[in-house]
């Protein structure tokens, strides 16, 4: 085999391929633009996972491997002990956190299971190199995970970041379970994962979800890590739910075509007893039912979050009020944001002008006023200059700052929990708890400190309305 051979099959073509998603066109502000896609592209994924397409072929073949699996503890073929990985969960940075929300869920409605998010770059320092390398502060090693034929599951919104690409050739050598959630179906991890097919007509083990949101300019992630979100959330239904059809194919009542003509629902672990008890779950059909009408109704508040529906179009003028709160909270912040700067720029204009002059502000109007004869007062006029040199940044400050009333700033967080038809959501759990928690901190952090706050305002509201939607998905 020539080189140029070996090399075509690694490249991707980017041009007259179905599989590749096209570039965007140019627009002013990218980032608002991938903003007002969430409700279009969540509401894609919902309508994909009901049809017949490459996801619901990937999701029939992650069921038959969890399926597969649950009889192996069954039987006793694979072993329950803290080592033991049943599922893996892997990616990079962005990746890699919202698949540990998504392992976080799992286990917790399955705590008898071996469900673990481990980043790509530890696998790698794990299982990669003829020495491991375990990674400080971290209670992964190479005896601790025992990741022999556990399903795989790799996050990676491009598909071709080093970590996960290295780890989706890897990992083939522990287990052939490896899937891919990936932003389009043709890339660098799909062509490795696609490398395992047995022969040229083993098309129904499909290894690629995609969320089909294709490349974006845009720097920050937002409309890619809301897709990642609604993906997996399907994934964890699909794992969850209620399901004959297995059983009904595996019985010859009906054949694989028929199967993807019936309605897509979960195949694997609550609709079997000894499933159930085995994975030690937790989580009821009427949990499962709920989670389905909030993931279906949630498409609502996200387009009332942005100000476009699924569509594309804008909403109707009185459901409106959502994303004008939510901008109005995020000018109130960007001008809290500013303090600092605005403090520092009147700090220096402060010192230049005196220091240049020879007047600082007592000196100056003790001489205008002819109060400078006495010794003793020309020091307590020194003094007290010395004192506005040290607390010059906090007088500026409080020069400087709005007039933000509590209210103004209290009512962004129920703003940014709207749930459904109710004006706001309050907290009555703890993940609403925590998401709240975690954007006031990075909200406090940006406030508090000057080195990230040259934003421009313009592109912090859009931000403040990112973190809106990603806690409502």
């Amino acid at each position: 085999m020539t080189k140029s051979s070996i090399l075509s099959k690694r490249l991707v073509h980017i041009e007259k391929n179905d599989f590749i998603k096209p570039l965007l066109d140019d627009c002013a502000d990218p980032v608002l633009a991938d903003i007002q896609d969430i409700p279009r592209i969540c509401a894609n994924i919902q309508e994909d996972w009901q049809d017949v397409g490459l996801n619901r072929m990937t999701a029939w073949h992650l069921g038959q491997c969890i399926q597969k699996r649950m009889r192996e503890r069954l039987e006793g073929k694979t072993e329950a002990h803290t080592n033991q990985v049943d599922i893996l969960v892997t990616g990079c940075e962005v990746s890699l956190w919202v698949a540990e929300q998504f392992v976080a869920d799992l286990a917790k409605c399955f705590p008898k299971l071996g469900v673990k998010a481990v980043s790509s770059n530890k696998l790698l320092g794990l299982f990669g190199q003829e020495l491991s390398i375990p990674s400080i502060g971290f209670p992964f090693t190479s005896r601790t995970l025992n990741i022999k034929d556990a399903i795989i599951i790799i996050v990676s919104h491009s598909g071709g970041t080093f970590g996960p690409l290295a780890c989706s050739n890897l990992m083939q050598s522990f287990s052939p379970h490896i899937f891919a959630v990936t932003s389009e179906w043709d890339t660098q991890v799909g062509k490795q994962l696609r490398s395992m097919y047995g022969n040229k007509n083993d098309l129904l083990t499909s290894r690629i979800f995609s969320t089909e949101v294709g490349v974006r300019p845009a720097e920050p992630c937002s409309v890619s890590v809301v897709a990642t979100h609604q993906l997996l959330t399907n994934i964890f239904q699909h794992i969850c739910e209620c399901d004959n059809k297995c059983s009904m194919l595996a019985c010859g009542q009906t054949d694989v075509l028929n199967y993807f003509s019936l309605p897509l629902q979960g195949m694997t672990i609550i609709s079997d007893p000894q499933f159930r008890g085995i994975s030690g779950s937790i989580i009821t059909e009427q949990d499962l039912h709920t989670l389905e009408r909030c993931n279906r109704d949630g498409l609502t508040s996200l387009e009332r979050i942005v100000g476009v529906d699924r569509s594309g179009n804008p909403v109707q003028e009185e459901h409106k009020h959502t994303e004008e709160n939510l901008r109005a909270a995020g000018d109130i912040w960007s001008e809290h944001i500013l303090e600092n700067v605005k403090a520092y720029i009147l700090t220096i204009i402060y010192i230049v002008g005196t220091v240049t002059s020879g007047y600082p502000l007592i000196s100056g109007l003790a001489k205008a006023f002819g109060l400078t004869g006495s010794e003793e007062v020309f020091y307590i006029i020194r003094f007290l200059d010395a004192l506005i040199y040290i607390w010059l940044p906090q007088i500026n400050i409080t020069i400087v700052r709005p007039c933000i009333s509590c209210d103004h700033v209290i009512f962004a967080l129920p703003v940014l929990l709207l749930h459904n038809h109710s004006p706001c959501r309050s907290f009555d759990c703890i993940k609403d708890v925590t998401c709240a928690i975690a954007w006031w901190d990075e909200r406090w952090s940006l406030a508090t400190h000057a080195l990230g706050l040259l934003n421009q305002r313009r592109r912090f509201s859009a931000k403040f309305s990112h973190a809106a939607t990603a806690l409502q998905a």
